[in-house]
C-alpha cells in the first residue's frame, strides 16, 4: 500500500497555506488491515521510517521492513502550519486555506505519475 498527497508545493517540505504559509502532513498511528505500519519513502532506499508526506514524495506502509499489502489503510493526520510573522497581523477577517487531496498510489506506474 503506498500513499501521496497531491497539494500546491510551498517548498520541499510542505504545502502552501494561504499566501505565505505552508502545511506539514504527518501520518501517524498507521494500521494495515489492523496490523501497525511505519512508512518508508518510494524510491529513496535507506531513509528513516517516517510518517511525512512530502511535496514529489510516495510513501509505502511497511512492517518489518517489508512492504504491506491490505484493503483498508487507517492513520492519524496530523496537520502543521507554519505562517511568517507578518501573516498574523490582519485587520479584517482573512481566510486562508491550503488543498489537496490523498492518493492511493500504484507502485506498478512511476511515482511521478
Amino acid at each position: 500500500m503506498a500513499l501521496r498527497f497531491n497539494g500546491v508545493p510551498a517548498d520541499g517540505q510542505g504545502f502552501r497555506f494561504g499566501r505565505q504559509g505552508r502545511f506539514i502532513l504527518n501520518l501517524k498511528h498507521a494500521q494495515v488491515d489492523g496490523q501497525a505500519v511505519e512508512w518508508g519513502i518510494a524510491h529513496v532506499p535507506g531513509e528513516p521510517p517516517t510518517g511525512r508526506l512530502a511535496p514529489g514524495h510516495v510513501l509505502l506502509a511497511q512492517a518489518t521492513g517489508m512492504r504491506v499489502v491490505g484493503r483498508r489503510l487507517t492513520a492519524q493526520v496530523d496537520v502543521d502550519v507554519d505562517l511568517p510573522p507578518g501573516a498574523h497581523a490582519v485587520r479584517s477577517e482573512t481566510q486562508l486555506e491550503g488543498l489537496g487531496s490523498f492518493e492511493l498510489v500504484s507502485l506498478a506506474a512511476p511515482p511521478n505519475q
